[in-house]
């Protein structure tokens, strides 16, 4: 009996730590705050991974674990996005080159 309840703790453990993690993000515009459309999101850990941003600058990703994320669209600087477990929304400023 004691084993059993063991191991029912033991997958509940890791099933909560292998969930995915929603991470929800607005990209706009740094001068002007207004939202940016079309923004690249590419996965530092699987680049062929890529996401846009909607026309209100919103996207969603999903992640295991603490990622990273390269955030770029033609004449902006890229941003660099690292998550954590603690946090599951951005709001990010890009600036014009």
């Amino acid at each position: 009996m004691r084993y059993l309840f063991f191991l029912l703790f033991l997958s509940s453990t890791i099933f909560s730590f292998s969930q995915e993690s929603v991470i929800r993000c607005k990209v706009i515009d740094a001068q002007t705050f207004e939202p940016l459309e079309s923004v690249i999101v590419k996965d530092s850990t699987n680049p062929n991974k890529i996401t846009f941003s909607n026309k209100n600058g919103e996207f969603v990703v999903k992640s295991n674990n603490p990622s990273t994320y390269y955030i770029s669209i033609l004449g902006y600087e890229t941003y660099v996005l690292r998550t954590n477990q603690q946090e599951h929304k951005y709001k990010i400023l890009l600036m014009r080159i």
